[in-house]
Formats: C-alpha cells, structure tokens, sequence
C-alpha cells in the first residue's frame, strides 16, 4: 500500500496525512488496537458527519482503514475501505494514486482479476506511472500456474 505520500496535495496536510497513516501502521503491527481505533476515530467523526468531500480525504481515509483492516477481528474494515476507494474515484476519476492502492487491496485481497482492473484504469490515466505497472506485474505474477 501507498504511505499517502500522493494522498493529499501538498505541504502541512499531506504530512499530517503521511504521519497519521504511518501512526495507525505501527500501532497495528504492534497490536496496539485501542491506539490504532483512537487515531483513526477523527477521520471516522468526519466521515461520518459527511465531512470528507475531497478525493485526497477519502483516499487518505481508505489506505488509514487498510490498516486496520489488518486487526483481529477487523476484516469488515477491507469493505469500508473499498468503498471509501469507491468514493474517491467517483470525486475524482483521474486520481491514478486511488486505482493504484484500491488495485493494491484488491491483490492483498487475493482477487487478482479486480486488482488488474484498477491498475489498468490507472494506467490509462497516467501511462509510465511505474506503480501501477509494477502493480500489473504483481498480478501477472500472483496469476502465474506454478504446476505448468
């Protein structure tokens, strides 16, 4: 997954954006939940208030429930991120950045056919961006028959 480097603009927000992404990966990988929950709540305050309109902030808090997807009993999470995904492409359908990670999920996800369906789609937007390609050759790769 991205580290939101590409999620929001520019400057103070895209830290605070990279930071808080970064945050909830740790506190997940050390299996810190109640940490992981208390710095995501804001971003679900938010979201739930109608409040995240832009495409950078539904992107930024799709890859934030990625993360706690990755949880104990939090797979539901893997769904609230694809729509999150979903909302974002259908604010901004040029964003490459949101087919890429959404592809991403979908390839953690062991869908192989929907992941090389939102890397193409970014592809088509921005043709040598090398992410989405690297991630077409994941899928290759992932669809490779070892047994042949």
């Amino acid at each position: 997954m991205a580290t939101a480097v590409s999620v929001v603009g520019s400057g103070a927000a895209q830290s605070a954006t990279v930071a808080r992404v970064a945050k909830i990966r740790a506190a997940v990988v050390r299996g810190r939940v109640a940490e992981a929950e208390k710095l995501f709540a804001p971003v679900a305050k938010k979201y739930k208030a109608g409040a995240l309109k832009s495409a950078a902030e539904l992107h930024a808090a799709a890859l934030m429930l990625v993360e706690l997807a990755r949880l104990p009993n939090s797979k539901e999470r893997y769904h609230d991120a694809n729509r999150l995904f979903f909302e974002a492409k259908e604010v901004d359908p040029k964003r490459a950045q949101v087919f890429i990670d959404w592809g991403m999920l979908y390839l953690e996800k062991y869908d192989a056919a929907e992941a090389a369906k939102k890397f193409k789609a970014a592809v088509a937007i921005e043709p040598e961006n090398a992410d989405a390609l690297a991630g077409l050759a994941r899928v290759a790769y992932s669809s490779f028959d070892y047994a042949t």
